[in-house]
């Protein structure tokens, strides 16, 4: 993400999952994406937003492009 200009951050703390949702979504993050091993060998990532909710599993090629397009028109993800 960050080699395509966009802000990321990555929280590998030893919470659990849920907390780890739960405290993104408490500090308002637009879009998050959980990676774990299924995701690795799929090359993808599963997808939560703001606004939309659970996205599921979205090739890593695929949501850089809609995450991009969303950047440039102002939109939702």
């Amino acid at each position: 993400m960050r080699q395509v200009g966009i802000r990321a951050e990555a929280d590998i703390s030893n919470e659990r999952l849920g907390k780890l949702i739960r405290n993104a979504e408490k500090a308002k993050i637009p879009v998050m994406a959980v990676v774990g091993a299924k995701e690795v060998e799929s090359n993808s990532l599963s997808i939560r937003t703001r606004s939309a909710g659970e996205l599921g599993s979205i090739p890593v090629v695929e949501a850089i492009q809609k995450m991009t397009e969303a950047i440039g028109n102002y939109e939702n993800f």
